[in-house]
Parts: structure tokens; C-alpha cells; sequence
């Protein structure tokens, strides 16, 4: 009866503390902005679209936080596209 209780107690602490590794990481994640450089050459492109520059922005969550990450992200996409 005792191992059953040690068992049970240490699944529950096992789940509760990945519980709280996701949280964790959720929110950490949330703060990583990433901006990456991909130049592609295409053969049939369109005279009036060389040099057009396109930015694809995704996974902004966490209302709160998402204002703040969108200025910095803004920021960092106007240097960019200043090259």
C-alpha cells in the first residue's frame, strides 16, 4: 500500500512539475523574435517586382506581451529592410 502511495505521489509531482515546464516555456518562447534573410532568384519574375521585400509575420500570442514583441518586431523589419 505504501509503494502504491509512492508511486501515485511521485506521478503527480512528475506531471505538476512538467506542467509547470510548459507554462514556462510558453512564456519565455513568447519572447524569442526571430528575423531570417532568405534571398530567392526566380527566372520569370515580373520586371515590377524585382526588389519587392516581403515579410511574413506568425505565432504572435499572449495579449499582453504581444503589443510590445509587435513594436520591437516592427523595429527590427524597418532595419532590415533598409539594406
Amino acid at each position: 500500500m505504501i509503494a502504491v502511495k509512492i508511486k501515485r505521489s511521485k506521478a503527480l509531482s512528475g506531471i505538476i512539475l512538467l506542467m509547470l515546464a510548459c507554462i514556462v516555456y510558453c512564456f519565455v518562447q513568447n519572447n524569442w523574435i526571430e528575423v531570417d534573410y532568405v534571398k530567392i532568384r526566380l527566372n520569370n519574375l515580373p520586371s515590377e517586382l524585382i526588389g519587392v521585400k516581403i515579410a511574413h509575420v506568425s505565432d504572435v500570442h499572449l495579449q499582453r506581451q504581444a503589443q510590445e514583441n509587435l513594436r520591437c518586431l516592427s523595429r527590427r523589419m524597418n532595419c532590415a529592410f533598409n539594406f
